[in-house]
């Protein structure tokens, strides 16, 4: 039985796409053996299972969710999935990228509009190493307090990853069941 959406996000790696058509996004990004599934079991799959669970649409927006999408690598798997969600902005119109993962503290964002990246920062706490940080900051990005100081002194946490989310399309720690319909998404893999 279909239920409404549920929190995500922290330990995770996600893209959100602007489209009200799941189905476009699922066969855009090549989901492997796709079948539908709830929301709460899209997620708990999601973080247990290494699938990659495709949303229905909140408020125009489809997220698809997957740790595969927060690639800890270093720099390569930066750019490995910062051309994933230029691609999907081409065909879209916008796509952002985000990661969170509190052990490493690693921390990703990206955004894309019409097949251009804008801004592109990811920045591993554990080592303190900043993989990318290109593009102008966002009007959500000049609120972290961190940016105002010298880089030697930053310390970015998982809550700046969702503050960005929130400004750029929304915060997905706080989705509740009635944050959209009661819809299922689609599951599979990547």
């Amino acid at each position: 039985k279909p239920i409404g959406p549920v929190p995500f996000g922290f330990k995770m790696g996600w893209i959100v796409v602007k489209s009200t058509s799941s189905a476009k996004v699922v066969s855009s990004v090549g989901i492997r053996s796709p079948r539908t599934a709830s929301w709460q079991e899209g997620i708990d799959r999601a973080y247990n299972a290494g699938l990659v669970f495709v949303s229905p649409p909140i408020n125009d927006w489809v997220s698809v969710v997957g740790e595969r999408l927060m690639q800890r690598n270093g720099r390569s798997s930066v750019e490995v999935i910062s051309k994933e969600v230029v691609s999907l902005s081409s065909m879209f119109g916008e796509a952002q990228g985000f990661a969170s993962h509190r052990v490493i503290e690693y921390h990703q964002r990206m955004l894309a509009k019409n097949g251009r990246l804008l801004r592109c920062f990811a920045y591993i706490g554990e080592t303190g190493e900043l993989w990318a940080n290109t593009g102008s900051l966002t009007d959500a990005e000049r609120r972290l307090r961190f940016f105002s100081l010298p880089q030697e002194q930053w310390q970015p946490n998982e809550q700046d990853v969702m503050a960005v989310a929130s400004g750029w399309s929304f915060d997905p720690t706080l989705l509740t069941a009635t944050s959209g319909s009661a819809s299922l998404g689609v599951l599979g893999e990547l």
